[in-house]
């Protein structure tokens, strides 16, 4: 997700029926939004499932590391794994789907919330990054989820 993650950060994507494309994106739409946005995603039961499960601790765990959370934007979906609080952010391992190469690899939680999808000219706004409500935490090969389970068979099986 590093080399992922990092190039979409400040990036506005805009989709139409024909073409994806990416711009750069540097005027916030909220002032202070990365501080309002991170509060956002790391809500209290987020940040009490990932306490239990620091970087590094599920390694070499392949298909029964737990996976904490999933994060989403469009088809784009990161599992998260690991966690750990850094100052005024959280540093976060796990895999991401649904962008050029699905991976394993680190992303921060204020480089999610910067995430933005800019449907204004369709008429829908802009949308952000969500946590997917409701899920409880569960080992990653149990996941129904089709391109994370033929990612996680590329590696394990």
């Amino acid at each position: 997700m590093t080399s992922a993650t990092s190039g979409l950060r400040n990036l506005q994507i805009s989709l139409t029926p024909h073409l994806l494309r990416l711009t750069s994106y540097s005027t916030p739409i909220i002032p202070n939004s990365k501080k309002i946005d991170m509060c956002r995603l790391l809500t209290p039961q987020f940040e009490e499932a990932i306490k239990n499960y620091p970087l590094y601790s599920q390694d070499d765990k392949g298909k029964d590391a737990i996976c904490v959370a999933i994060f989403t934007i469009g088809n784009v979906r990161w599992f998260i794994l690991e966690g750990n609080k850094e100052d005024d952010d959280t540093r976060l391992f796990g895999i991401v789907v649904g962008l050029c190469e699905d991976e394993y690899g680190y992303v921060s939680l204020n480089e999610l919330a910067d995430i933005e999808l800019d449907y204004r000219k369709e008429g829908f706004g802009i949308l952000r990054v969500t946590q997917v409500p409701y899920f409880s935490p569960c080992p990653i090969g149990k996941i129904k989820d089709k391109r994370l389970q033929d990612f996680l068979h590329r590696l394990y099986d």
